[in-house]
């Protein structure tokens, strides 16, 4: 493994130190750990238009429109759904704080 020196801000200092109170865990563990669901949240939204775009103009739904607006419909349609995600997962951060008895960090 290799090191890495990083300068982070009191905000991120503060919850990567909330995290290893709650979860036990290492900060080497909890820093690999963002890193790696950061990675792949990034990679599935980098992968997913691309694989969408792909299926453009494939088959026949009824409109004269699709293959030359789908990358406008496409994205309309991902902004939906990342808005709905984002809102969801702030619904559910304050549920779970409550749960483990810690207040989330500043």
């Amino acid at each position: 493994m290799s090191r890495v020196n990083a300068r982070i801000d009191e905000h991120t200092e503060a919850r990567i130190a909330w995290l290893t109170e709650v979860t036990g865990q290492s900060v080497s563990h909890v820093v690999r750990e963002s890193v790696a669901r950061y990675h792949a949240e990034v990679q599935a939204r980098q992968a997913g238009p691309r694989r969408l775009l792909a299926l453009a103009g494939q088959g026949d739904s009824g409109r004269d429109d699709i293959a030359s607006d789908a990358k406008r419909f496409l994205g309309a349609a991902i902004e939906t759904k990342l808005a709905v995600a984002l809102a969801a997962s702030q619904e559910r951060q304050p549920a779970a704080h409550a749960q483990t008895g810690t207040a989330p960090p500043p």
